[in-house]
């Protein structure tokens, strides 16, 4: 099973032995770094945010934020 799902031994072994395999979710132990993205994610959950009430056109898609083409 392991091999034809990719993962380890251990998660088949893990969701095996729970008796309802839809409380089943991955989780990281510890979170990954963003040394990267850090110093803007509050700009851009602050724009997303703002985008709740704007019509669809004139949302921030991912491939405005990648390429700055949005407003300060």
């Amino acid at each position: 099973i392991a091999r034809e799902v990719h993962c380890s031994r251990k998660t088949v072994r893990k969701v095996l032995r729970m008796e309802d395999l839809r409380d089943y979710k991955y989780l990281l132990t510890i979170p990954r770094p963003k040394p990267v993205m850090a110093p803007y994610l509050d700009i851009i959950k602050a724009w997303l945010d703002k985008d709740k009430t704007n019509p669809g056109k004139q949302r921030h898609t991912a491939h405005r934020i990648y390429t700055g083409q949005c407003d300060p």
